[in-house]
């Protein structure tokens, strides 16, 4: 049977975190396999959802490894613009790679600054999937040289299939009191 253990939050309150078995683990593997390899029909096309959100997490895991390795270049290659990010109440965004490319290297020594050494992703979830766009709801934990937390927070990422390639074009974070944003403007609408 699964255990709940109780965590803090980013935002300083404590919530319940599952923390399955092994066994727990086994079997939801199957179940989730069982749904997610059912074929669905939308709109008279025939489309796999697990693919799609595959597909989706494939290009989150490369942006991921990037943002880690701090390669600009290799994290606008999972990226489509104009970019988009909901931080608290707040919009921000990049109207061009350049935007985005542009301030990285003062959000490095930002980072730094904060003592992040690596970001590691502790879950993620299709929401929601379909030909064009996933949901992703993921887990993030910016980590100390020492792999302590020092930021955990969830944030959804929403990916887009644009000229046949997958890449995140909105987010929506709970990043709170951390190094976040450089370079990005207020949209005008």
């Amino acid at each position: 049977m699964p255990r709940f253990s109780q965590l803090p939050t980013a935002h300083g309150f404590t919530a319940s975190y599952l923390i399955p078995t092994r066994e727990f683990l086994q079997t939801a593997h199957v179940v989730t396999k069982q749904i997610t390899d059912f074929k669905w029909k939308k709109f008279g096309e025939d489309f796999n959802l697990n693919k799609h959100a595959e597909e989706a997490i494939e290009a989150f895991t490369r942006w991921a490894q990037a943002f880690n390795d701090r390669d600009a270049n290799a994290m606008i290659a999972e990226m489509h613009f104009p970019h988009m990010r909901l931080a608290g109440t707040e919009f921000q965004t990049w109207p061009t790679s350049e935007d985005f490319r542009a301030p990285q290297d003062d959000m490095t020594k930002a980072l730094v600054a904060e003592g992040w050494h690596t970001t590691i992703t502790k879950s993620i979830t299709a929401a929601q999937a379909g030909p064009e766009k996933v949901h992703l709801v993921i887990r993030q934990s910016r980590q100390h040289k020492d792999g302590t937390e020092y930021n955990g927070f969830d944030t959804l990422w929403i990916f887009t299939k644009i000229d046949a390639r997958w890449g995140v074009q909105f987010r929506s974070s709970f990043l709170a009191n951390a190094t976040q944003a450089y370079g990005a403007s207020k949209p005008t609408f």
